[in-house]
């Protein structure tokens, strides 16, 4: 609690002193009132009472969050000379939520976001710059090299995306119609991402020849005029290219044995590489022995001649484009109204079956724990020369060599279904992003292999996760999770998205219960279907649905790197009555303590005796009264919590102790 300065104990006093004449006033009016008079003079005094009392108590209270705030500066500069700037921030922005005017608070948050800025910038000098789709997958492709995103100066109401695909060339033609709203009403140009080896033949605004320039992977347009403010504009770009091979930048593939095109290539005139936002039409044509899966649901397929159209149409928002065309065998069914399929290549059709089951199991789990399922389709689509899985809106692209295997990794399909609903139904944005995306997703396999193996898998893939998280860091500098940047990956950025970012749920799950955790992660996912979240929306979102603050639980794990080091001593004595009794100190060695329940396993000569603690001091001390002599003691036994593994160490006070 903040001090009371002098200035509150005359805050205080001038309450007392109007609580007085008050008193005073009320004794007074009494006692005439006994004698049959009125006390029509004393009356002055209520307003001047009063007004003491209401003065008092908001300036007391003005004080109260004044000295508050500067506590959380206070507590701040600590964070931040420790280096746990991320705790830091959100110390200095609750103190400006107390005190807007406080001007140490504004200067020591501008100082960290200034060393910040130039921390990225080395970071993005000294590291590649690799891409990678929020909601993408377990594999990647080589990925193009891009400059900074550029902030999409338009906000887009409908796109429509008209594309020819010519296999044999290894090449493509495509017309894209954008309607958009300018944001900046006095715009004279917009710029759109469109990859730099594609040739654009035209570009109209409001159907009139538009000039544009190129620069590299940017189309930067010419708006004729001021936009309209009453109506969006209708911008066509008309492009065409590739032909160089069957693959093409980005790592994706136009080809005859298969197609499949994603962001990463720039395949599309887009605002921002995963930023779109908005429900998309997807027309493709192709030969007329292929089949094109697109997002959302088929509205129509019509054959002519030689070739055929497939136009796909997805009412939620998205983020991104993705499709796949080839000669495929389909195995198609229906599932809560859901149309489902699995296309395989024809010499793979045996494998769908398996593959169909194990969809649909997975889809009917995360259905139960986070909500139904987001889109009007779900498709598990074979690809060729990719190096994994991909997660597109409604469907999923799979490696030939994994379909071609036979048995179905489902712990690998379930992280791509899970994106469905983390990354696609929900898009992600802000700083640490791509935790809300592929630390979900991992995380959401994670308790599918539990459902349909057993608690053992849970624990096999947390103890896997903590040790390639470990082996990351330990090879390159560790970031928070809110300080990580998709686009500049940095030390051991896979590690802690991924394996880190996957633990920390679990022990979010930990925490507030299985039936809780599922309300929270449904609450969050039907709360922001089709729209965009941060990391502190999906925090207010779990707060509100818990009904608990849990910023100490984000603070620790989201906004600081690191993970628990622990070490523990114990010893017991043979106490009255045939019992023994076992002391456990619990020593935390890092800079700032973490606060998190911890299972403490004691084995005796009769069997295990488990007991859950709250362990939130840097020095914790447990004791316990125990009908058989302990022999071992085992620091969180099922793993549940992120740590190095735990050292037992002579703690000297806890062994003096031992002996009372």
């Amino acid at each position: 609690m903040p001090r009371l300065t002098t200035m509150g104990g005359v805050y205080i006093a001038a309450m007392a002193l109007g609580a007085l004449l008050l008193v005073g006033m009320l004794r007074s009016v009494l006692a005439r009132r006994q004698e049959g008079e009125m006390a029509w003079r004393t009356l002055w005094v209520l307003p001047v009472a009063l007004a003491l009392i209401v003065s008092g108590a908001l300036l007391l209270a003005r004080q109260h969050r004044l000295a508050e705030a500067a506590a959380h500066v206070a507590k701040a500069k600590e964070l931040k000379d420790s280096g746990l700037t991320g705790r830091a921030q959100r110390e200095l922005e609750r103190a400006l939520k107390l005190n807007p005017k406080n001007t140490e608070a504004e200067k020591t948050l501008r100082d960290i976001e200034k060393e910040e800025q130039e921390r990225r910038e080395v970071e993005k000098q000294r590291t590649q710059r690799i891409p990678t789709a929020k909601g993408g997958g377990g594999g990647r492709g080589p990925a193009p090299r891009l400059r900074e995103q550029p902030r999409a100066g338009i906000d887009v109401d409908d796109y429509r995306l008209a594309v020819t695909l010519h296999p044999k060339e290894h090449r493509l033609e495509g017309t894209a119609t954008i309607l958009a709203r300018p944001r900046d009403a006095d715009a004279r140009e917009l710029t759109l991402l469109l990859g730099p080896s594609l040739i654009i033949s035209s570009v109209q605004v409001d159907d009139k020849a538009a000039s544009f320039t190129t620069d590299e992977d940017r189309l930067i347009i010419k708006l004729p005029g001021s936009p309209p403010q009453e109506r969006p504009i209708k911008i066509v770009v008309a492009y065409d290219g590739f032909g160089q091979g069957p693959g093409i930048p980005g790592g994706d593939r136009i080809a005859e044995d298969g197609c499949f095109l994603r962001p990463e290539s720039q395949w599309y005139p887009a605002t921002h590489l995963f930023d779109f936002k908005t429900p998309v039409t997807l027309a493709v044509t192709v030969p007329a022995k292929m089949t094109v899966v697109g997002p959302g649901k088929l509205v129509q397929r019509k054959k002519r001649g030689a070739q055929t159209t497939f136009v796909w149409r997805c009412k939620l928002p998205i983020r991104g484009i993705v499709m796949a065309a080839a000669k495929y065998s389909q195995r198609r069914s229906t599932w809560h109204g859901i149309d489902l399929s699995v296309c395989t290549f024809p010499e793979h059709a045996d494998r769908a079956a398996r593959y169909f089951h194990s969809v649909t199991g997975i889809l009917e789990y995360f259905g139960e724990q986070f909500g139904s399922y987001p889109f009007s389709k779900f498709a598990l689509v074979e690809i060729p020369q990719f190096p994994g899985g991909y997660a597109a809106p409604s469907f999923v692209l799979c490696y030939d060599k994994v379909i071609q295997r036979g048995d179905v990794d489902e712990g690998f399909i379930a992280h791509e279904i899970a994106h469905q609903w983390w990354g696609h139904a929900v898009g992600v944005d802000g700083p640490g992003a791509a935790w809300l995306s592929e630390g979900f997703a991992e995380y959401s396999s994670c308790m599918y292999e539990a459902h349909a193996r057993g608690p053992e898998a849970m624990r096999l893939r947390l103890k896997a996760a903590r040790e390639k998280y470990i082996a990351a860091v330990g090879a390159g500098r560790e970031q928070a999770i809110a300080d990580t940047d998709p686009f500049y990956q940095v030390g051991g950025y896979p590690g802690v998205i991924y394996h880190k970012g996957a633990y920390v749920l679990h022990m979010l799950h930990t925490v507030l219960g299985d039936e809780m955790f599922s309300k929270c992660m449904t609450d969050y996912a039907l709360a922001y279907r089709g729209r965009s979240a941060t990391i502190s929306d999906f925090e207010n979102a779990c707060t509100r649905t818990a009904g608990t603050p849990l910023d100490w639980f984000f603070d620790q794990w989201v906004y600081q790197p690191g993970a628990m080091r622990l070490t523990y001593d114990h010893v017991s004595k043979r106490v009255a009555g045939g019992k023994h009794r076992l002391r456990i100190a619990v020593q935390q060695e890092t800079k700032a303590p973490y606060r998190m329940p911890l299972d403490i396993a004691v084995k005796t000569r009769a069997g295990e005796v488990r007991r859950r603690e709250m362990l939130d001091a840097a020095v914790a001390q447990y004791e316990y009264h125990l009908d058989s002599q302990p022999v071992a003691v085992t620091l969180d036994p099922d793993g549940n919590l992120l740590m190095y593994t735990p050292s037992k160490v002579r703690i000297d006070a806890l062994r003096s102790k031992g002996r009372e």
